[in-house]
């Protein structure tokens, strides 16, 4: 048996649609948009329930996440790229940010669906364990509403309690078990993941044979240095395009590290870390143009960036930090936008093209593209303040 395909999930989407009397062409590209909205959406609510940013700076985030262009191109392309990214993003978020254990299941759901996504949807189990870390360990609980996280030898925790939890079989009855193991919410998100992404795991390793699909050995092959070497310069071309977006985002989890945002900005920036390495560098990047393997990431940076120039607001003009916040985020964006473009034209350029190269033939062009684009964020922002100043007098 051959697996002719990567993303599991997409595949059971279409198959589904089709039932429905939706083609599967024309019913993936139905998911990939929707994905790709929802991503764009997805930024805002972060920012705005997550971050607690203000409505129009939360508003600012999603404006320049719909700017940049991978994942505009991906979101018409049919393919999994932008819902691999949205479920990611949701499933950190939803642990950061719940205290109730029905978050935890829900975050440990949208996890698995990620890992059926696309096989490095694997690596949330390395990355939502940073959420209690981040924490320190224990998580406090908040409102009267909460339902959290059962404590350790509370009730419930005798004999007979143990004899009726042995005939439980839902989920969040393993996930409680868990949780009053460790007293983690991202404990009893992961035992959800491990139950449902595993079951999948064994069930297509027993199938066809294969600890990865089929399409991974086709077009990767065997990982080596030089496979290493091609996916860092990738990933370099990538992080040359989108600087002013990353510089704004390890900024943004550089600041962002402590206080309430904490457990989310180390989540995110750990993934961010953990995906470049193994899923873009290890499997060699791709061929593709508009950086396919990269794309997924834009809304994680996005939410980075959203903190640091924030930050960077606050630290400069703390009166009007929420317009400069407001202006600056939509240019930075589109700075990105242009650099992404730019390098993303020619899909033989991370395969053929050193760092080195690329940064010497391409720094000069994409400074003074970034030089203009800092021109026109000033602009923005001087008539955002302008504008607020004179609605608040």
């Amino acid at each position: 048996r051959v697996e002719g395909y990567t993303n599991f999930l997409w595949v059971v989407g279409a198959g589904l649609l089709s039932k429905v009397g939706l083609p599967a062409n024309e019913g993936v590209l139905l998911l990939s948009l929707l994905a790709g909205c929802g991503g764009v959406i997805l930024v805002g609510a972060v920012c705005l329930r997550g971050l607690e940013l203000s409505p129009a700076e939360a508003a600012a985030a999603a404006v320049g996440m719909a700017f940049l262009t991978p994942w505009a191109a991906w979101a018409w392309s049919g393919m999994e790229t932008c819902g691999f990214g949205l479920l990611w993003l949701a499933a950190v978020w939803v642990c950061a940010g719940s205290n109730r254990m029905a978050g935890a299941v829900t975050a440990g759901v949208l996890a698995a669906l990620t890992a059926m996504t696309r096989p490095e949807g694997a690596l949330l189990a390395i990355v939502l364990p940073m959420v209690d870390l981040a924490a320190g360990g224990r998580r406090g609980h908040s409102g009267p509403d909460s339902d959290p996280l059962p404590p350790a030898g509370g009730p419930g925790c005798g004999r007979g309690a143990a004899a009726s939890a042995s005939t439980r079989t839902t989920m969040p009855a393993l996930a409680a078990t868990l949780a009053r193991a460790g007293n983690s919410r991202s404990g009893a998100a992961l035992a959800v993941f491990l139950v449902l992404a595993g079951g999948y795991f064994a069930w297509r390793w027993c199938y066809f044979g294969q600890i990865l699909p089929n399409t991974f050995y086709a077009k990767v092959g065997h990982p080596g240095p030089a496979l290493a070497a091609r996916g860092a310069g990738y990933l370099g071309n990538f992080l040359l395009g989108a600087a002013p977006l990353c510089l704004l985002a390890a900024w943004g989890a550089v600041r962002g590290w402590g206080g309430r945002r904490r457990p989310m900005v180390v989540a995110l920036g750990w993934g961010v870390a953990v995906y470049s390495l193994l899923g873009v560098v290890l499997a060699g990047g791709d061929h593709f143009a508009m950086y396919r393997f990269c794309a997924p990431m834009l809304p994680w940076l996005a939410v980075l960036a959203a903190i640091g120039v924030r930050e960077i607001a606050e630290q400069a003009a703390p009166k009007t930090a929420k317009a400069w916040t407001v202006g600056l985020l939509p240019a930075a964006f589109g700075v990105a936008l242009l650099g992404l473009t730019a390098i993303a034209l020619d899909p033989t350029a991370p395969a053929k093209q050193a760092l080195l190269t690329v940064l010497v033939k391409g720094l000069p062009a994409w400074a003074a593209g970034w030089l203009a684009a800092a021109l026109l964020a000033a602009l923005m922002s001087s008539a955002a303040t302008c504008l607020l100043t004179t609605a608040t007098i």
